[in-house]
């Protein structure tokens, strides 16, 4: 672990397909409908959906690149990659 957020967890990492390193967020999402329910569940996955919208847009040399998100089938949310 590199790092921790509010929501989640930092790795580092090695992309299989290009062999570089590179950073992964992993966010634990809630298991129970009564999780998904909750105020501020659901304040952290707009939250969540809100950084993913933005990171896309992001062009800058000093800011980490956006390079997508899967999906935790199992959970059904989504995955900063």
């Amino acid at each position: 672990m590199i790092g921790r957020g509010t929501y989640g967890h930092v790795y580092i990492a090695l992309s299989v397909t290009t062999g570089e390193t590179i950073a992964v967020k992993q966010v634990e999402m809630p298991r129970s409908f009564s999780d998904k329910e909750d105020q501020r569940i659901k304040g952290m996955i707009s939250s969540l959906k809100a950084e993913i919208e933005l990171l896309k847009d992001l062009d800058h040399p000093n800011i980490v690149l956006y390079l997508g998100a899967c999906l935790d089938m199992e959970q059904h949310f989504p995955v900063s990659v």
